[in-house]
């Protein structure tokens, strides 16, 4: 990863590297640590621990955590963002662009990515890149680790002139004991909602009650897979669809890449043709088409359009915008690929793309949550949650028992409305009954054994009122 004037993003879709072939390293050498690196801590202690960088003199462009590794079974980490989905840990202020930031529960590792100023000389010195608050879950030795080999570039590493200049990481030991009276660990209730469920100018305030019995929180530990991809399929699979042709590979936000030819293919090792699975087309059209992608070491994110994949013709052109109009354009960094070097040198490519010429083809504000959107070519009306999810609207009768306002609807771009996720289940303020939303139909998830194989967040469901609630049909209860 390395700085450009232009647009920066570090996300990894499993497997794709760029090896940094012919690119010497530094003489001085960058260093990551963990403070405190070891240390006793009791069955449900939380405590915080710094991901410390020191760049020892260099001047670097970002640092890729890919990962910092620790186990689910004895530690959980702390969610430092509860206005974002998923669990993200506290970045520091070294850099100004925190670009990756994601907890996997279910594997036991956390990315990071930080990046220095567009157009400036890079960060150098040391100080907290980002801090993980971890609980300590069950008695045992736990230790967290950085992924991390002198000169991989599927690990850890810190950008400069080019090349990974990271030489040496410190690990993390600790020492997790029992409590003898520690009491068992309650779900904490879900957070009030601030938008009445179906959105409008005026939301009704919740009456306060007596404290509810808390539903119960999943594990974070038996998650088995992401809740943006449907089931039975993980981050880096290779999928196709019921008629054999096109193989894709899924990043873990939901989003597939067309792997664009055999030729293509064979530039990954680890690519095996019967690995590759064959989903039904419902399950195929639930992952949306991403084009967008970078190599590792290049912060340069381009789009390609596919000309002809028998001749291996397809142009590659540089998003040539500052990095807060990708999103402002209804772009989600989420649905940005890492390939290798060889696969963005194999494509032609085309003039880039400006600022004016995106200008005239997206809106350019992603509405924030409380709004009313809907697209051009719909009629359906969606709330943006406060979670940064959409919701439909079910009806007319639902839409006014908001006191919604039709001037307040707002009409966005489909890749815009694509970007948010779907709201999958609700609930009445005053009470902790959850409703998985399947086919029109709410169904009550009845236990929390079922609450997490469907792979439900709570800070996800949405609040509604009662009209809203009784505008779905009743399906069997999930149990």
């Amino acid at each position: 990863m390395s700085l450009s004037s232009k647009i920066i993003f570090s996300f990894v879709a499993a497997g794709m590297v760029l090896l940094f072939a012919g690119r010497a390293v530094p003489a001085s050498a960058a260093t990551l640590s963990l403070s405190p690196s070891s240390g006793s801590r009791t069955v449900g202690d939380i405590f915080p621990v710094a991901l410390l960088l020191n760049t020892q003199s260099l001047g670097v462009a970002g640092v890729d955590i890919l990962y910092l590794n620790y186990n689910p079974s004895l530690l959980e980490v702390q969610d430092d963002d509860a206005t974002v989905a998923g669990v993200q840990i506290a970045p520091g202020s070294l850099m100004p662009q925190t670009i990756v930031n994601v907890a996997d529960a279910t594997n036991g590792r956390i990315s990071f990515s930080q990046i220095a100023n567009i157009g400036g000389p890079g960060f150098s010195g040391s100080g907290t890149l980002a801090t993980a608050r971890f609980k300590a879950r069950a008695p045992g030795v736990a230790a967290v680790t950085f992924t991390f080999a002198a000169g991989g570039t599927t690990d850890a590493n810190v950008a400069s002139a080019g090349a990974d200049a990271l030489t040496a990481v410190t690990n993390g030991n600790y020492t997790l004991t029992s409590s003898v009276s520690s009491p068992a660990p309650s779900a904490p209730s879900p957070a009030p909602s601030s938008g009445g469920g179906g959105g409008g100018s005026v939301a009704p305030t919740p009456t306060p009650t007596a404290a509810p019995v808390p539903a119960p929180t999943p594990s974070a530990s038996s998650f088995v897979q992401s809740t943006n991809l449907p089931s039975g399929v993980r981050e880096g699979d290779l999928v196709r669809g019921p008629d054999g042709i096109k193989v894709y590979i899924v990043n873990q936000h939901g989003y597939r890449r067309h792997i664009f030819n055999p030729a293509v293919f064979s530039m990954y090792g680890h690519f095996k043709w019967d690995q590759i699975k064959t989903l039904d087309q419902q399950t195929m059209d639930s992952l949306k088409t991403s084009d967008f992608y970078r190599a590792d070491g290049d912060t340069r994110v381009f789009s390609l359009k596919e000309l002809d994949e028998r001749q291996g013709l397809a142009e590659k052109r540089w998003m040539n915008i500052a990095g807060e109009r990708f999103t402002q354009f209804g772009y989600s960094w989420n649905q940005v690929f890492i390939i290798n070097a060889k696969e963005r040198d194999y494509y032609q490519e085309g003039s880039p793309l400006e600022d004016a010429e995106l200008s005239g083809a997206a809106p350019l504000v992603r509405p924030g949550s409380g709004s009313l959107v809907k697209t051009a070519g719909s009629s359906v009306i969606y709330y943006i949650t406060p979670a940064g999810l959409k919701k439909p609207i079910p009806s007319l009768a639902v839409f006014n028992s908001y006191n919604n306002k039709w001037e307040n609807v707002k009409t966005i771009g489909t890749s815009i409305l694509d970007s948010y996720p779907t709201v999958r289940a609700i609930k009445l303020s005053t009470s902790q009954k959850v409703y998985l939303i399947e086919n029109n139909q709410k169904r009550w998830v009845s236990t929390e054994a079922a609450f997490t194989k469907l792979g439900l967040v709570y800070a996800e469901v949405a609040t509604v009122n009662q009209t809203e609630l009784n505008a779905y049909a009743e399906g069997e209860a999930v149990r």
